[in-house]
């Protein structure tokens, strides 16, 4: 038997979106991911109408708006190296502002 699993939900894999997906967990283990019913689990948390992702997503993160940062390659590879699978740029209004977009 699993500890937990998640199920209900739309799975997002590295090839496809599944609906009424799962993801069973064993200890601190991923034992498990479908479509369908999920295996018996001490917990049955459903999440159905909601995505569940592979890793982390960063949400806010400056790559290369400052003098001086990495740029996009070293911080992709450094949140990678932590598990982040997602990230969005953003850039420093004053770096905007250089290149012609927002005005004051």
């Amino acid at each position: 038997m699993r500890s937990i699993a998640w199920c209900g939900a739309r799975l997002s894999t590295a090839s496809d979106v599944v609906t009424d997906g799962y993801v069973a967990i064993g200890g601190e283990t991923i034992a498990a991911i479908g479509q369908g019913a999920p295996p018996s689990a001490a917990r049955l948390l459903d999440y159905g109408g909601h995505f569940i992702l592979p890793g982390l997503v960063d949400g806010h993160m400056h790559t290369a708006s400052a003098i001086g940062w990495p740029g996009i390659d070293g911080a992709t590879r450094s949140a990678a190296a932590g598990g982040v699978t997602t990230c969005v740029d953003m850039a420093l209004y004053g770096t905007i502002r250089k290149h012609g977009g927002v005005s004051a």
